[in-house]
C-alpha cells in the first residue's frame, strides 16, 4: 500500500506535495480541510497521511487524534506546519511519527516521504 493523503487548506502548496509525491510513484488523494480528511481516511486505507496543523475548523492534530484513536488500521502521521500553538514535543505525544516546518523543512519532508516507503516497501 503506497498511498498518501495530503491535506494541506494552501492549494498551491498542496499541489506542490502532491506533484511531488506522484513524482515518487505514490497513489495520492488530497483534502483542503481535516474534516474532508477524516471523510476520505474512512473510506480508503493510507498508509500516511501527511497534514497541516492550522486550518478552518479541525486542525490537524484533532483530526489525527480523531483517526488515532478510533478502530481499524491507522496510517502513519507526519505533522507540518509553517506556525503552531503546539511544541514539537507534544505533536509527537499526540501521535504524529514526525514534525517539519514550512517551508523550510519541505525539503526534509520529502526525503523523509521517501525513506518511509522505501522502509516500508524495500524500494521504490
Amino acid at each position: 500500500m503506497n498511498s498518501v493523503l495530503i491535506v494541506e487548506d494552501e492549494i498551491e502548496l498542496n499541489e506542490m506535495i502532491v506533484n511531488y509525491m506522484r513524482e515518487l510513484g505514490l497513489s495520492v488523494a488530497t483534502a483542503y480541510t481535516a474534516e474532508e480528511g477524516l471523510q476520505k481516511i474512512a473510506t480508503k486505507n493510507f498508509a500516511l497521511v501527511v497534514s497541516d496543523i492550522r486550518m478552518p475548523g479541525l486542525d490537524g492534530l484533532q483530526m489525527m487524534r480523531k483517526v488515532l484513536c478510533g478502530p481499524g488500521t491507522h496510517p502513519t502521521f507526519f505533522i507540518m506546519s509553517g506556525y503552531s500553538d503546539y511544541p514539537l514535543e507534544q505533536v509527537i505525544d499526540l501521535g504524529a511519527a514526525q514534525f517539519f516546518e514550512k517551508p523550510n523543512g519541505l525539503l526534509t519532508l520529502f526525503e523523509e516521504v521517501q525513506a518511509f516507503f522505501v522502509n516500508r516497501l524495500g524500494n521504490m
